[in-house]
């Protein structure tokens, strides 16, 4: 299979990549530091066992404090930037939507043209919530709950690793797993 990694910059850190159950499985981020430092020099091993996609981030700097959004284009059609999304109920969905939790601060994504977000994985160690979900994502009010993750460990700012899982059908999949994907880093706050 083929795979296009694209770096891009927009505000922290943003990764275009492409997951395939035949292909690669490693993923390194882009190399910054400052703010986006937790996931530019961290990595992100996925795997395909059955039904279940495992992922583990592997960081190398002592805390990790904010929320990653995993945006996942799975399925025909998507949202070509955040701009549209409202929820904010929680973190959570507040970082997927680009808004400040709990403000008028808002900041929009705008994607790799070949790339469509339909849904997205949030999770952080840190805050409010210590946990993570995956929401198929809707500019006509809330994300839509999908399913949780699975997040390990909770509660821990400095692991040197995070694992998350989700079953390839919540994404829409129904054959082995192929996806691209972007990750970002913000600030809930």
């Amino acid at each position: 299979a083929a795979y296009n990694r694209i770096l891009l910059l927009c505000g922290t850190f943003l990764l275009l990549s492409a997951y395939n159950s035949t292909g690669q499985s490693f993923y390194n981020g882009n190399a910054n530091t400052g703010f986006g430092g937790l996931i530019g020099t961290s990595s992100l091993s996925i795997t395909e066992t059955g039904n279940t996609i495992s992922c583990t981030l592997i960081t190398t700097t002592t805390s990790f404090d904010d929320v990653l959004v995993m945006y996942i284009d799975s399925e025909t059609g998507g949202f070509s930037n955040t701009a549209g999304f409202t929820d904010e109920a929680d973190p959570l969905r507040a970082a997927i939507s680009g808004q400040a939790f709990g403000s008028n601060n808002e900041s929009a994504v705008n994607f790799d043209p070949d790339f469509s977000a339909d849904y997205a994985i949030a999770f952080t160690p840190n805050g409010p919530i210590e946990s993570g979900a995956l929401y198929k994502l809707n500019t006509a009010g809330r994300h839509q709950l999908t399913a949780e993750i699975g997040l390990s460990p909770k509660n821990n700012t400095t692991s040197n690793a995070y694992t998350f899982y989700f079953d390839k059908t919540a994404v829409g999949l129904t054959t082995a797993g192929n996806f691209k994907f972007v990750i970002t880093y913000l600030s809930y706050n």
